[in-house]
């Protein structure tokens, strides 16, 4: 319940200020800079690992992520 909350509000704020949002890359990271508690911390780092030993996210959209 807390995630899907988190997560509309997330995409309340991109849908406000779209400007600061240059594509899905920089939503994603945004969001998961937000990600600071127990398991989502975890998914976090677990996921940075992995963009940094591939060059890239493991998703290429918001809405694939």
């Amino acid at each position: 319940m807390k995630g899907c909350a988190f997560l509309n509000s997330c995409d309340l704020y991109i849908g406000l200020a779209p400007t600061q949002f240059a594509d899905d890359q920089v939503k994603i990271y945004w969001v998961l800079s937000f990600m600071k508690g127990d398991c989502a911390a975890c998914f976090t780092d677990q996921t940075m690992q992995l963009a940094q030993q591939t060059g890239s996210l493991p998703w290429v959209t918001w809405a694939g992520f």
